[in-house]
């Protein structure tokens, strides 16, 4: 291996074992310019390429973020304007993105298909280091910041998609108060400041310092390049090296200081809160850096035991001194370790009592000695999701990159990173004896580096912001010269012809390009067995799942009331939180997270595949175990659904005060989500129940039972254990099992669960005593046919709009509407909307359940992006009628369909693809029409769309006066 570095100009420097990441670790140095590149060699088909970048801001200006956009935006090789979405209009990608943490940006690619993995490392290579932006000012324009000049009103505004972006972030009270927190933590460092601009500071950023930031930061030694899985080296160092070879070593000496102690008196810091006007105190305490990862990880352990749930020691006391409504935790690594507890829902006047409250609790659990039971438990559970090796939607491969940047950025070795099996044995040894006592005392209250801010609510605070940037572009306005004006309108008038202009066939001509040929489509047979037993149905999926056992359960609901099915999400949220009639809370919790590796309860709905907008509504609780571990599932399962105590008012009231305040801060942190979910509703059954549950109507709902709490849980009290007792039921039973068939398990299962002709009492009432007039069990639930054209009004500086429909249309169409996606998302809706518009983002929407639509995120202009949307089927009719070339849409499209899976998702899409009704003939004819779409194809699509799009449901949440000029018919609601 030390030979094939050294033919490429990199000096070995060592060569490590790294078993948890089942790995070899090789880290090398380019002997020309000084780059440090890293490669995890390991038995992975997915090839990850990242890049890091030591960008460390000198003000709240966002330079690196906009870097971060602005190289992607074309470059010397590929003279393109938008080479990124070139890439993701016709890459087999499995992650492609750029991200900006507080002292790095990282550019990091992966994909299953090496020609692709090489294309897209040459084009990032190229994007970070001979960027477009450097010599056309339009790039800077249009993703940091500018002035429109609106000749009609005399008036000037910002726009600019990083500016929108970072609106968006600073409407959230906890970004204001995450910043202002590190910002009194680290007053000496880099820490400071905001890396992703603050909306205040962004327009004081011009060109030539985005410009001169580049040239100091964007150099090879100042580089880490981390490759990872089964590269080959032939191939990709060679081409790494050639842009390596460009550069001579320098001497950039970027460093990260460790910031000396400091304890900052209190900072008050303004909100406009969304729902009950209530103040929040963020406590922030900086623990440890790098070198003491263990400490690190203890105290990620210490953290999770005291405080993760109502029943934890810390958030336990908290809850019960009435001081507030709510406490969360984090712990976050980077120089150094910031530890933060946050207190939510407090009274003004009982502010300055918080701080000596939450000193006292802390000192008394370490006097009185932390659970030890508990932390064996946490740090069983973390082991079990180590072996697990389920990153959600990121490669393994990206994970690993991005956890060695976190080390490598300040000359730490990326070994640790990667390793976690000394950590755990480092936890678990310290379990005995006074360390985790004193951990807690020596992290928090006897910490010399720590911060308080306090977050005080107050009314129309937005609207006051809005008044004064209107003042200060007045006053720029009037400042202005005649020259300085036309000097405005002339760089306006240029980035819109810029934009308007499409890129030259010789330019286009420079993307690396794939074909059709590249896709290698294989259709996994979904080997599910359905068998009843006992009068349930038992699904078993041949899924390789190693070790470990996933198991699900699944009770038909559908005959639940609208009412009902609010009261069955929030009894998901309390099952686990409540004792049952065997032991407290407490100790229960401690069995599951010592034996299982997950245990869930939730309200779930299957929207069927047929397009009618029907679904199944399903009581689901999903665990998960080592195949050691697996006799525990029934026995918890029992205990939990037979036998849990709702007498606990007291636990239901904090939990009912808890969701209603996640879900205010949701509504701002993801409108997008309130708004896709309440258009939905109108569309499909499935829709209208995560309205009922997650969306705006569950939000007002909650918000009735939060303001009269001690009256809704003594209700709750009563009908929660009459609602499990109708669900829990044989005959409402499907078991889907993920590991095969495991009789033994099953049997564990159905001899727990009572048939509805039983007496056997569940939650505490006997089945006959209800009046239970449900509907036959798997009965579908039907649509309820309505169209909305909805505003909600929140405090934020920017709007998300969503347009849907449903279609009986699709059909054979779904895999076609695939690529129509493709084309509507990436070459249409990006330039409307995200270029010209500067939202941060948009994109069309399909389901293979029938819904079509369009978003808007972070939108300043969202009655554009409707106008933009209604436009979507002539764009795609031109594109038909163009004769341009389908095959990059067509790859794009796949690339997108065929993910990354783990036996983790796999169960769960066995278990979706069976309660909806999708077959294998299904899955086959989705890939035919993706793989086989052609022009014709498309003009078929476009009357599809504008068919379903001609009477679509709207929904916009945004700043009322935005909301305002919606045109009508309209309905708003402010939420105040």
């Amino acid at each position: 291996m030390k030979s094939k570095f050294e033919k490429f100009g990199f000096a070995l420097i060592k060569t490590e074992e790294i078993p948890d990441a089942d790995g070899t670790l090789y880290t090398t140095e380019h002997k020309c310019s000084g780059a440090t590149l890293c490669f995890l060699k390991r038995d992975d088909e997915n090839t990850t390429f990242a890049i890091s970048f030591r960008t460390p801001p000198k003000d709240d200006t966002g330079v690196f973020h906009i870097i971060e956009h602005s190289v992607l935006c074309g470059s010397r090789k590929y003279p393109v304007k938008e080479p990124f979405v070139e890439l993701l209009k016709g890459s087999l990608n499995t992650f492609l993105n750029a991200l900006t943490y507080e002292d790095r940006t990282v550019y990091p690619i992966s994909s299953r298909c090496e020609k692709d993995f090489l294309n897209l490392t040459d084009v990032y290579l190229d994007a970070v280091f001979h960027p477009r932006m450097l010599t056309d000012e339009n790039v800077f324009l249009q993703e940091g910041w500018h002035y429109e000049y609106d000749e009609s009103s005399d008036t000037l505004s910002y726009n600019g998609v990083v500016y929108n972006e970072m609106c968006g972030a600073y409407s959230t009270p906890e970004e204001v108060a995450e910043n202002e927190l590190r910002a009194n933590l680290f007053p000496s460092t880099v820490y400071c400041r905001d890396s992703g601009g603050n909306p205040d500071f962004i327009p004081e950023l011009t060109y030539e310092q985005l410009k001169e930031a580049h040239r100091t930061y964007y150099h090879p030694s100042n580089s880490t390049i981390f490759l990872d899985g089964n590269v080959n080296l032939d191939t990709t160092l060679p081409l790494i090296a050639s842009y390596l070879n460009e550069y001579n070593r320098i001497d950039i000496n970027v460093t990260f200081p460790a910031q000396p102690p400091v304890s900052s008196e209190t900072k008050t810091v303004e909100f406009e809160p969304g729902g009950d006007p209530l103040a929040r105190v963020l406590f922030g305490y900086v623990y440890s850096s790098p070198e003491t990862k263990n400490q690190d990880y203890a105290l990620s352990v210490l953290d999770s035991t005291i405080a993760q749930t109502n029943e934890s020691a810390l958030k336990r006391a908290m809850l019960e001194s009435g001081l507030c409504e709510d406490l969360i935790t984090s712990v976050y690594r980077a120089r150094q370790t910031q530890y933060t507890i946050e207190v939510i829902g407090v009274k003004e006047e009982d502010i300055p009592l918080v701080a000596k409250t939450l000193e006292e609790t802390i000192r008394k659990i370490a006097a009185d000695g932390i659970d030890k039971e508990r932390i064996e438990a946490i740090i069983n559970n973390d082991e079990f999701r180590q072996k697990e090796l389920s990153g959600g939607s990121t490669p393994k491969g990206v994970l690993n990159a991005l956890a060695a940047f976190s080390f490598l950025n300040f000359g730490y070795s990326p070994k640790d990173a990667l390793t976690y099996s000394d950590d755990i044995e480092f936890a678990r040894k310290m379990v005995n004896g006074d360390y985790y006592n004193q951990l807690l005392l020596s992290a928090t209250v006897d910490n010399p580096h720590k911060a308080c801010v306090v977050m005080l609510p107050k009314e129309n605070l937005e609207q006051e912001r809005a008044a004064k940037k209107r003042e200060l572009l007045s006053k720029i306005r009037q400042s202005l010269s005649d020259t300085e004006l036309e000097a405005i309108k002339k760089k306006q008038e240029a980035l819109r012809i810029s934009q308007a202009e499409p890129d030259s066939p010789e330019a286009c001509a420079t993307l690396p390009k794939l074909a059709l040929s590249d896709i290698k489509p294989k259709i996994k047979p979904r080997e599910t067995k359905c068998a009843e037993r006992l009068g349930a149905q038992i699904l078993t999926h041949d899924i390789n799942s190693g070790d470990i056992t996933y198991l699900t359960l699944c009770f038909d609901a559908g005959d639940l009331s609208e009412d009902e099915i609010l009261e069955v999400s929030i009894l998901s949220s309390l099952l686990k939180n409540l004792p049952t009639k065997l032991r407290g809370a407490n100790a229960l919790q401690n069995d599951i997270k010592s034996k299982l590796g997950a245990l869930t309860f939730s309200l779930r709905s299957f929207p069927l595949s047929d397009g009618s907008g029907s679904c199944r509504l399903v009581f689901s609780a999903s665990a998960s175990a080592l195949s050691r571990s697996k006799e525990n599932i029934p026995r918890l399962l029992s205990e939990i659904l037979l036998s849990t105590d709702f007498t606990k008012t007291d636990v239901i009231e904090k939990t009912l005060i808890q969701i209603r305040s996640e879900m205010d801060e949701a509504l701002t942190a993801d409108s997008l989500g309130f708004a896709l979910t309440r258009v939905t509703a109108s569309l499909t059954a499935a829709g209208r129940i995560t309205e009922l549950t997650t969306g705006y109507t569950a939000y007002k709902k909650l918000t009735e039972l939060a303001h009269n709490v001690k009256a809704s849980a003594e209700l709750l009290s009563k009908s929660l254990p009459a609602l499990l007792s109708r669900l829990i039921t044989k005959e409402r039973l499907t078991v889907s099992l993920a590991s095969g068939e495991d009789l033994a398990l099953t049997d564990a299962i159905l001899a727990f669960v009572p048939s509805e002709k039983d007496a056997t009492r569940v939650g505490g009432i006997a089945e006959n005593e209800q009046n239970n007039t449900s509907l036959s069990p798997k009965a579908p639930l039907p649509r309820k046919a309505m169209k909305i054209n909805h505003a909600i009004s929140i405090p934020a500086r920017v709007c998300y709009a969503v347009s849907g429909a449903l279609s009986k249309d699709l059909g054979e169409n779904v895999g076609a509407l695939r690529v129509a996606r493709s084309i509507l998302s990436y070459e249409y809706l990006w330039n409307e909307v995200r270029v010209k518009g500067g939202a941060y983002g948009t994109g069309f929407i399909v389901r293979k359940t029938g819904e079509i639509g369009f978003y808007s995120y972070r939108d300043p202009s969202p009655i554009a992006s409707l106008k933009a949307f209604s436009g979507a089927d002539a764009f795609l009719r031109e594109i038909a009628k163009s004769g341009e070339d389908l095959t990059k849409f067509i790859i794009g499209a796949w690339g997108e369909y065929d993910i990354i899976t783990t036996p983790k998702s796999e169960a769960a899409q066995a278990l979706y693809d069976y309660m909806t009704g999708w077959t294998d003939e299904d899955e086959r004819a989705l890939v035919d029409g993706l793989l086989s779409t052609t022009p014709t194809t498309l003009l078929r699509l476009a009357d599809i769309i504008e068919k379903a799009m001609s009477h679509p449901s709207v929904c916009v949440i945004g700043d009322k006066a935005t909301l305002s000029a919606l045109p009508e018919p309209k309905e708003i609601d402010a939420v105040l």
